[in-house]
């Protein structure tokens, strides 16, 4: 009977423990979360949500912008955003895929955040690629993306004039998103999104 008790008390310490790893609101684990967001989770569900400040939806699929009210003076002053893209599941709801964040807020459990060093992420992400580059009117300059895919995980950098990122560049947004998506297949490909987000907001198109 104590041994049942004693058991049982464990179990209940290990569920507490690991309930409370997964709700860390700062943290950033690959291709499951970012913040209080889960890859997978129902975004119907998130009843703490405000309404998205702008994004575009069509055909099962959907981005969502939330931005915050004031510049970031850790981060270039910019106005951070948190991008997130799902798509309807078969039970009809939109399931997270992909979440990006621009806050040096998140870390991921190798110290890696937003303002990290090209070489330090690097060197904790080896297998990372770039897959793309876009114009970012977020941050008025070319950025190029680096990926993860088999993980999730995913950076941004500031391109140099050679069409290189340096290792001593600083990390501009980060992002979570479902193992072994191919981010620039989707019907949304993400870099279309980022680079047309201010003309989406201008024309009004909401979710």
């Amino acid at each position: 009977m104590i041994m049942n008790r004693i058991v049982t008390c464990v179990g209940l310490i290990c569920a507490v423990v690991i309930a409370g790893a997964q709700a860390d609101p700062k943290k950033i684990t690959p291709g499951k979360q970012l913040g209080k967001m889960n890859v997978g989770d129902v975004i119907g569900n998130m009843k703490w949500l405000k309404k998205p400040d702008y994004g575009d939806a069509a055909s099962g699929h959907q981005w969502q912008t939330w931005e915050a009210k004031k510049p970031d003076p850790r981060n270039n002053k910019i106005i951070n955003s948190l991008d997130v893209y799902s798509s309807v599941n078969d039970a009809g709801d939109y399931q997270i895929r992909l979440i990006r964040s621009t806050s040096p807020t998140f870390t991921t459990g190798e110290k890696i955040k937003v303002g990290s060093t090209f070489g330090d992420v690097r060197k904790k992400f080896p297998k990372i690629a770039k897959i793309a580059e876009y114009q970012s009117p977020q941050f008025s300059t070319k950025v190029a993306l680096f990926d993860e895919q088999a993980s999730g995980i995913a950076f941004e950098f500031k391109l140099g004039l050679d069409g290189q990122v340096g290792r001593r560049e600083k990390c501009l947004a980060i992002w979570s998103h479902e193992p072994g998506l191919q981010i620039l297949n989707e019907l949304y490909p993400a870099p279309k999104y980022l680079t047309q987000k201010p003309s989406i907001q201008k024309q009004g198109k909401r979710p």
